[in-house]
């Protein structure tokens, strides 16, 4: 049965696996989610290679596209 991760949870994980602190980590993120609501805001389009490719168009409502990079593909499969 899968697990349901939160912010913490990740950032507990990445924490193991680098020198940050799990509060480095959760900021980062925080800083990173600005950082993409304002640029997709704008209409850029934001490539995080490894983490993959963000996108807006605008609909009825705005829709945030997100394609995962080529690491995160070749470990799902």
């Amino acid at each position: 049965m899968p697990q349901h991760l939160n912010t913490e949870d990740i950032a507990e994980r990445i924490a193991h696996r680098t020198a940050f602190s799990p509060a480095d980590v959760i900021g980062v993120l925080y800083a990173l989610t600005d950082a993409i609501a304002t640029e997709a805001q704008e209409g850029n389009i934001i490539n995080l290679q490894p983490l993959g490719r963000f996108a807006t168009s605008k609909r009825k409502e705005i829709v945030l596209t997100y394609t995962p990079g080529q690491r995160i593909k070749t470990k799902l499969i």
